[in-house]
């Protein structure tokens, strides 16, 4: 039987009638000389009874010859069909095949056809096509079935921007090597080097700053587009697009001097919407920078950011406002954001899951700002771009939570000089660990704001709305500086165990899910029970959507409502179910509340990061104290 490193070689041989060297097999195939030359010899013995021979000439190159096409062609479909009834044997490898096989041909197939390639009755294709649906829901694309036939349906860029996905990204690599043949043999090793080189060249003859993340994407988006405009499949926009993306000229001309060299090397002709296509991806993956900013008018963005800073701080008492830094990164980045995504542009994020996993507390500040984001300039901000700020947050988050230091209010009822004295007790015995005290009279107590400080020491009783740590000295300060010190010390020095925050109640192993649906409903009647169900309708209702699968068959979910008892709740399900892109089977819902519990939320996420991240920790273990332990210990 073909490997599948076999029949990668013969659909790279059987369509070109030159000669190919082993280094160029070599190359296209991402593995050495040597081991190519090994491969084929293989190859030799392997087809030469079945109709087709390979030709070896010394310093030339290979060529496959087919002496009878009837007989090679009922081979290659033989193995081809063993090929899919050992690997396609699930739901989510099929769906994702029937994704790609519908992509690469882009016309109806007959559901008939479908089945008896997949060996799966029309009963069982029907479940597919459901995963189908699914999987294509993020792109704006829709599953049509007329006639018995099977077609993709929907916009030009969002078929590319899908096909980029399902071909080209690891995410989805339990795509059939079959299917990626198509794209991935189309061109040679010295073409794609052509398209990047030529890619560099105009950006530095028009001073245009790409990262090197950028640099692949584009190289990659350019390879679609010429597979497609071969193929004849040619974006559309809107008219009135067209003026406003031409303003950009540096970017419009860096498009068109591009197109010239992708056209008279690549024997494809781009009409005026490819170059406006091809001029939307260089300019949505430019770097802005400081001389960027200032011929620019982005003081809405001042705006927008302040409204996201301020929202942060009155939810979860972080205060971003200083931080220079990331609000510079922040202005850089999110005007071109917001262009890429009314374009329709992706810029893919290779590290989504990763980001989203790692960065937990980083993912939920990032939702409350995307919430405002999405709301202002009413746009949809997909999986990809978020995780890019959720970088920039976590940034923010590492240093805040390494250099805040507390800030104290001390209220005195006994006057100035007694004030005085305790502070400098405060400051003997306290040096460094806050920044600095606020002292309130008695008098001052009706109007003073408590909200910017973390720690109150009062001489005389207090009772405030603000959920702020109060020391109420009654006697000497000294036999208090155990109590102020507890209130000083980092998340690192607090002892808690997750299992006060993860309940028995609010853990469920074994859940007989199919689906997400499903999931919501155990997950619903979970929280029911311990909550009751207007507080479990608050808090399932506004569940962000974004965000939510962060790998190693898990997802995390988080509301915007916050409960005032903060909980972790964990769904162990039995079989493992396709979420959105992925197979999951452990669901975590996080609600920790970080106005009242700041100084533990970071290192409680961090704790469930490490625990998902370590997979060989997940295990099929339902001992509520074992689950414990080993999320206690992951840190």
């Amino acid at each position: 039987m073909l490997n599948e490193r076999l029949q990668v070689i013969v659909n790279i041989l059987k369509d070109k009638d030159e000669y190919t060297t082993s280094l160029q097999l070599a190359q296209q195939m991402k593995i050495s000389v040597r081991t190519i030359k090994s491969t084929l010899q293989k190859l030799k013995s392997e087809i030469e009874p079945h109709g087709a021979f390979l030709e070896m000439k010394r310093g030339v190159g290979y060529r496959l010859q087919i002496i009878d096409e009837k007989t090679f062609s009922s081979f290659l479909n033989r193995k081809e069909d063993n090929f899919l009834q050992q690997f396609l044997n699930t739901h989510k490898k099929r769906s994702v095949y029937i994704v790609c096989k519908l992509l690469s041909i882009d016309a109806p197939i007959p559901l008939d056809d479908l089945a008896n390639e997949l060996y799966i009755c029309k009963n069982a294709l029907s479940l597919v096509i459901k995963e189908v649906k699914k999987l294509l829901k993020d792109y704006h694309l829709v599953v049509k079935i007329l006639n018995n036939d099977i077609v993709i349906e929907g916009s030009e860029i969002q078929k590319r921007n899908c096909i980029n996905d399902f071909f080209f990204q690891a995410s989805m690599t339990h795509a059939s090597i079959q299917n990626n043949i198509i794209l991935l043999s189309h061109y040679s090793q010295d073409e794609i080097r052509y398209i990047k080189e030529a890619l560099l060249y105009v950006l530095n003859e028009n001073h245009i700053h790409f990262s090197d993340i950028s640099i692949q994407n584009m190289v990659i988006h350019i390879l679609i587009q010429l597979y497609r405009c071969q193929l004849g499949q040619y974006v559309t926009l809107d008219q009135s697009l067209i003026p406003h993306i031409r303003r950009y000229q540096r970017a419009y001309k860096a498009a068109n001097e591009l197109k010239e060299r992708l056209e008279e090397r690549m024997n494809v002709v781009f009409p005026e919407y490819e170059l406006i296509y091809l001029t939307m991806h260089i300019l949505s993956k430019t770097v802005l920078e400081s001389k960027d900013i200032q011929k620019l008018n982005l003081s809405y963005i001042d705006d927008l950011l302040d409204k996201i800073f301020t929202q942060i701080k009155e939810r979860f008492s972080i205060d971003l406002h200083d931080d220079q830094e990331v609000y510079y990164f922040l202005k850089l980045h999110i005007p071109l954001m917001i262009e890429r995504i009314k374009m329709q542009i992706t810029m893919r994020n290779p590290f989504v899951l990763e980001n989203n996993r790692h960065y937990q507390l980083a993912v939920e500040i990032t939702l409350e700002a995307v919430y405002i984001i999405e709301n202002i300039f009413n746009i949809q901000i997909d999986r990809n771009e978020f995780a890019y700020l959720v970088l920039y947050f976590h940034l923010a988050l590492n240093k805040y939570f390494h250099q805040t230091k507390k800030r104290l209010i001390l209220v005195c009822g006994y006057g100035r000089v007694e004030a005085v004295t305790i502070l400098n007790v405060l400051n003997q015995n306290f040096k460094g660990l806050f920044e600095d005290i606020k002292i309130c009279d008695i008098g001052e107590l009706d109007h003073f704001v408590f909200n910017n400080h973390d720690v109150i020491i009062t001489t005389i009783p207090l009772i405030i709305s603000q959920h702020i740590p109060i020391v109420h000295i009654q006697g000497k300060i000294e036999d208090y500086y155990q109590e102020i010190l507890s209130l000083f010390k980092s998340e690192h020095d607090i002892q808690y165990s997750i299992g006060d925050y993860l309940k028995p109640s609010l853990y469920k192993y074994g859940a007989l899910c199919k689906n997400q649906a499903a999931v919501f409903k155990e997950l619903f009647c979970l929280l029911k029970n311990v909550f009751g169900e207007e507080e479990t309708i608050k808090l399932t209702r506004d569940i962000y959507s974004l965000a939510q699968e962060v790998g190693n068959e898990t997802v995390c979910l988080h509301s915007r409502y916050d409960c005032q008892q903060p909980f972790i709740a964990l769904i162990c399900l039995k079989n493992q179910i396709l979420w959105e892109k992925q197979q999951v089977k452990y669901i975590f819902f996080l609600n920790m509340n970080g106005e009242t519990h700041k100084e533990i939320m970071h290192h409680m996420y961090q704790h469930i990061s490490n625990w998902i991240e370590t997979k060989s920790k997940i295990k099929n273990d339902q001992k509520y104290e074992k689950l414990i332990e080993s999320l206690d210990h992951s840190y």
